[in-house]
């Protein structure tokens, strides 16, 4: 509701946000080992440095990696990776988990979108956590994006935030 009402404030600093990364790596991994799932991390061995608020990224990643962990079944796999370039990075999440249909991809970042279809598959949800990661990563300056081929076949979400020279 903070987000919505225009109240939320970040505390933005230069951030290391494969640091922010590999925390919210660790605060699923135990989620990913009770389903036997594959935790694939391709982090920066150098730190790649944003404008931002860490304990908010940390929360984008954190959602992200949640909610690949939860849609995908056991033994499965589920990969994160930073991607730099002169003026940007991409934070990539992706998993061969359930997948979205091609119908639900175009609306996953609106608000209670996935609510009614995941409780029929006892995966309850608020439908909130999409439209979160999606309105932080804006206050970041950043975009975010889902990809899927279809049910069952895994899904991909790319944040891509602008990066900032640390000296």
């Amino acid at each position: 509701s903070r987000i919505s009402s225009g109240k939320l404030r970040l505390d933005a600093l230069p951030m290391s946000l494969d640091e922010a990364a590999g925390l919210a790596v660790e605060s699923i991994r135990p989620a990913a080992q009770a389903k036997n799932i594959q935790l694939e991390t391709a982090l920066d061995a150098k730190s790649v440095f944003i404008l931002g608020d860490a304990d908010r990224m940390r929360q984008v990643v954190a959602n992200l990696l949640s909610n690949a962990v939860k849609f995908t079944g056991e033994g499965g796999r589920v990969g994160i990776r930073l991607e730099s370039s002169d003026s940007s990075v991409n934070l990539v999440v992706e998993d061969n988990g359930q997948g979205i249909s091609a119908e639900l991809l175009p609306t996953v970042f609106d608000r209670y979108a996935q609510a009614e279809k995941d409780s029929a598959r006892g995966r309850a949800g608020l439908g909130l956590g999409l439209p979160l990661v999606r309105k932080l990563v804006e206050l970041h300056g950043g975009t975010v994006t889902a990809e899927s081929a279809g049910e069952g076949r895994g899904a991909t979400f790319t944040v891509n935030l602008p990066l900032i020279e640390v000296k």
